[in-house]
This record gives structure tokens, C-alpha cells and sequence, in this order.
């Protein structure tokens, strides 16, 4: 994911990364890119880790979300 990838994305969400804040909350907008076929980014490693998710944890949550995204990528 370029940096301008990533900045329209953060853009896209920005009012209600606002309105999140504003009722009490925190927020923070974590783009995760998944490319043809379900395949995962490297942003997706980036983003778990923000997370604090580490170790088998992540890595089961990388293969969920792979799994995920090559299932719902078959209608492409």
C-alpha cells in the first residue's frame, strides 16, 4: 500500500473517526490491504501488531484473514 493509499483511506474515515472521539471513544483508522486472491499486505502485519496482537495469536488472525478474503475474493 503507497502512502497515498494509505492517506485516502485514513481520509475516507476521518468523520467518523471524529464522531467516535466526540461520544467518548477512541479511535484509530488502520487501513489493511488485501490485494487479488485474498492476499494479505503487509499492512495487515502492521496493523495486528498496533493491536498488540504478536505470536500465534497474529498468526491465526492472518490466516483468518486471508481465509476470509480469498472466500469472499471468489465472486471477482
Amino acid at each position: 500500500m503507497t502512502d497515498e493509499q494509505m492517506q485516502y483511506a485514513i481520509e475516507k474515515w476521518k468523520d467518523l473517526s471524529k464522531d467516535l472521539e466526540k461520544a467518548g471513544y477512541k479511535s484509530q483508522t488502520l487501513p489493511i490491504e488485501i490485494v487479488s486472491r485474498g492476499f494479505l499486505g503487509t499492512s495487515s502485519y502492521k496493523s495486528l501488531s498496533k493491536l498488540s496482537i504478536n505470536g500465534q495469536r497474529r498468526i491465526k488472525a492472518l490466516i483468518a484473514l486471508a481465509e476470509t478474503a480469498e472466500n469472499y475474493s471468489r465472486w471477482i
